[in-house]
């Protein structure tokens, strides 16, 4: 099984470790990285199935267990369908939509299984707000967008009605009407939100980029290209997604839509798998045979596939085995037999060869093989791993992602 791949936003989807899926999405674009992998979806040109979109912010997001350390939500979030929502209370609206709609599509079996330590909706609510939100502050401190929150219900009310193989292909363009001043095919643009609905910003050297048009179906791409919704960027064209019992991964198709994951694959032999739905995987009760290899026969929600049957969670500190997912308490992993807490701030990161395993606690990045906090907008930043907005500044530290 090859599960989500990352590649470092929205987000996207599930990407570099299991305890983290980083989503990257704009206001008309969730971008999702094909298969489901630890959340951020392959990058352009990789063979991993990049993503098609635009987008600017990126969410990273975590599964439903909150742990001490978790950034402070900074907004009440409205509820779709009600009056306008205040631009500081946009993130928390998206984040709940955002999650709720994530969880529903993949079934919360494998959404917790994929996003074991963090709280889904308290990471994306501080990635929305350091990202998109962000970009949208900055674009109205310029005098070139206005944000109206009496629209934004109207985008939830769409999202939330979206199907779960559009869910990859969109953020509603209804969002796009939140937003006074875009800019149309050709215009200047600092991020994706100055453009209208269906384009993005792209960006030669320098700034500011001009609002394009993605590309279409078998249209050569490369890095930073954008393919049309539905398209990813794979091995230098722009190719579908994968839909249920379609061939992905292996190096020699694309990855899946949202909803379904690449089982079967073998990459090193370049052979492809099989697109398969994560709510017809984890399915079995505790006891039955399970593997994570071929047709996939995953554990129910709150079991875990442990030398080939499905088994409760270890006790913290107890004895544990390799398992699918991760069956050591949150905070927790699996060292040489017995429950470990995972690397704290400033501590080495735990070095694993799984693509699924964490690397640090909650909330914390492996940056430069260090455990570092995630940093808000004018915190302190070496890297722009470090900062919620994927952009660390000049002077040290973290800027909203559009350019200056």
């Amino acid at each position: 099984m090859t599960p989500l791949r990352s590649k470092g936003l929205l987000a996207l989807l599930v990407a570099a470790v299991f305890s983290s899926c980083a989503l990257t999405m704009d206001f008309d674009e969730l971008q999702e990285g094909g298969e489901l992998t630890g959340g951020r979806g392959g990058n352009s040109g990789s063979g991993n199935g990049a993503v098609s979109a635009g987008g600017d912010g990126a969410a990273t997001m975590g599964g439903s267990t909150g742990e001490a350390g978790a950034p402070a939500p900074g907004g009440a979030g409205g509820d779709a369908g009600s009056g306008s929502i205040p631009l500081e209370d946009a993130a928390a609206a998206l984040a709940d939509t955002l999650c709720a709609k994530l969880e529903a599509c993949l079934g919360s079996a494998a959404f917790n299984a994929l996003n074991p330590i963090e709280d889904c909706r308290v990471a994306a609510e501080t990635g929305l707000a350091n990202s998109i939100i962000a970009n949208i502050q900055f674009s109205q401190e310029a005098g070139t967008l206005t944000y109206d929150g009496s629209a934004l219900p109207g985008c939830l009310e769409a999202y939330q009605a979206l199907p779960c193989d559009e869910v990859t292909i969109a953020f509603p363009e209804a969002c796009k009407l939140a937003l006074d001043g875009l800019a149309s095919e050709g215009g200047d643009c600092t991020h994706a939100l100055e453009c209208e609905a269906g384009l993005y910003c792209a960006f030669d050297a320098a700034c500011p980029g001009t609002c394009t048009a993605p590309l279409e179906e078998d249209a050569p791409c490369a890095d930073g290209d954008v393919c049309a919704p539905g398209l990813t960027c794979f091995q230098g064209a722009c190719a579908p997604l994968g839909g249920e019992g379609d061939d992905c991964g292996g190096n020699v198709a694309p990855g899946c839509v949202l909803g379904f994951a690449c089982f079967g694959d073998n990459p090193g032999m370049m052979t492809p798998g099989t697109c398969f739905s994560y709510k017809d995987a984890f399915v079995l009760n505790e006891g039955q045979s399970c593997t994570a290899l071929g047709t996939p026969s995953l554990c129910k929600e709150d079991l875990y596939c442990a030398g080939g049957k499905c088994v409760p969670q270890a006790e913290s500190g107890g004895p544990c085995q390799v398992a699918f997912p991760e069956m050591c308490p949150p905070g927790e992993y699996c060292n040489a037999g017995t429950c470990s807490e995972l690397p704290g701030p400033n501590e080495p990161c735990r070095l694993s060869l799984n693509p699924l395993d964490s690397n640090c606690q909650a909330y914390l990045r492996c940056v430069n093989l260090s455990c570092r906090q995630v940093a808000e907008i004018g915190e302190p930043c070496t890297a722009a791993a470090e900062c919620w907005s994927g952009a660390c500044g000049p002077e040290g530290e973290c800027v909203p992602s559009a350019c200056q």
